[in-house]
C-alpha cells in the first residue's frame, strides 16, 4: 500500500509543517524518556528481587567479640551443613569496613565499634527453606543471631517499582493522548486554512477520502520528522546519562539496563507516532468534511 496521495493541492512550501514537527519531537522526547526510565527500573527491581529471593542474611548481635567469633562460626557450619544452602560465607573484617564506609564516611569505622558479624547465604535455585526451622536451629548455636530473608524488603522494593512502573505508564498515555489532540488541532487549522482550495476540488468530483489522504500523508511527514528528532534527543540524553553514572559502584547502571527487546521495541516509537499523526489527520479531516461539505 502507497501513502503518497494522488491528489498534492496543499502548498509544497508548508511541507516543512512550521512548528508542528517540534512539537512532535518534544512529545516523542518525553515519551521516550518516560519509556525508558520505566523499563530501567522495572529491570533493576526484578533483578534485585532475584537476587534477594535467592539469598540470606545472618547477624550476629553480640557485643564481646569473642563471643561473637565462636557463635558466627557455629551458625557458619550449621548453615554449609544444611540441605537447600548453595554457599555460606562469613564476611571479614574489612568487606563490613567496606559495607559501613559509604554510610559512616572512610576511617570513621574503628576496630572497637560494635559491628555484627555478618553471615552472607546463597540458596540453591527453586529450594525452599522452612526459614522458622533453620531460626529456631541457629538459636541453639548462636544464641544472639538474626536470620533475615529480605521478604520485607523483597515487599517495599515491590511496591515501589510497581508504583513507578504504573507511574511511567500514565505519563507515556498522557503524553499519547497530548500528541493526539496537538495532531487534531493542526488538522484542523490546515483545513480551515485551505478550505477554498478543498470546496474547488471537492466541486470538481474529488471525495472527502482523496481529501484525507492528502492530510495523511503530511502529518504522517511530520511525524516521522518530529519523531525521529525527539527520539534522536532522546538516545544522546539517555547515552549521556549512562556514561556520566556509569562510574557509580555496585552496578546500579548495568542493572537498570534495557534488554535486546526493550530496546528494539522503543526503536519503533518514531513510526507508532508517524502511524498516530497520519490515522488522527485522516480521521479529523473526514469528520470535518461530512460536516462542512
Amino acid at each position: 500500500m502507497s501513502f503518497e496521495p494522488k491528489l498534492r493541492f496543499l502548498p509544497e512550501g508548508k511541507e516543512g509543517g512550521g512548528i508542528l514537527p517540534w512539537v512532535i519531537a518534544v512529545m516523542v522526547y518525553l515519551c521516550t524518556m518516560a519509556t525508558a526510565s520505566g523499563l530501567g527500573i522495572y529491570n533493576a527491581a526484578q533483578d534485585w528481587s532475584a537476587d534477594l529471593n535467592n539469598s540470606a542474611t545472618v547477624q550476629i548481635v553480640q557485643a564481646d567479640r569473642d563471643q561473637r567469633q565462636q557463635q558466627a562460626q557455629a551458625a557458619l557450619a550449621l548453615l554449609q551443613a544444611t540441605p537447600g544452602v548453595a554457599s555460606a560465607e562469613l564476611l571479614s573484617d574489612d568487606d563490613l569496613r567496606s559495607l559501613l564506609e559509604p554510610w559512616l564516611g572512610t576511617g570513621n569505622v574503628s576496630d572497637d565499634l560494635p559491628v555484627p558479624a555478618l553471615i552472607k547465604v546463597d540458596l540453591l535455585q527453586g529450594v525452599r527453606l522452612d526459614l522458622d526451622a533453620l531460626s529456631a536451629q541457629l538459636a541453639e548455636v548462636a544464641p544472639d543471631a538474626r536470620l533475615d530473608d529480605h521478604q520485607q524488603w523483597i515487599g517495599e522494593l515491590s511496591r515501589t517499582a510497581g508504583a513507578i512502573a504504573a507511574a511511567a505508564i500514565l505519563a507515556v498515555l498522557l503524553i499519547v493522548f497530548a500528541t493526539t489532540a496537538i495532531v487534531v488541532f493542526g488538522a484542523q487549522a490546515r483545513l480551515a486554512s485551505h478550505r477554498d482550495n478543498i470546496e474547488i476540488i471537492h466541486l470538481m468530483g474529488a471525495e472527502d477520502d482523496v481529501i484525507a489522504q492528502e492530510f495523511r500523508y503530511r502529518f504522517m511527514y511530520y511525524g516521522v520528522r518530529g519523531g525521529s528528532i525527539g527520539f534522536f534527543l532522546a538516545a544522546a540524553s539517555l547515552l549521556a546519562i549512562y556514561k556520566l553514572a556509569s562510574g557509580i559502584e555496585g552496578g546500579l547502571v548495568q542493572e537498570m539496563s534495557l534488554t535486546l527487546t526493550q530496546t528494539a521495541g522503543m526503536l519503533t516509537i518514531p513510526l507508532i507516532t508517524a502511524l498516530i499523526s497520519r490515522q488522527t489527520a485522516g480521521m479529523t479531516v473526514m469528520r470535518a468534511l461530512a460536516r462542512i461539505m
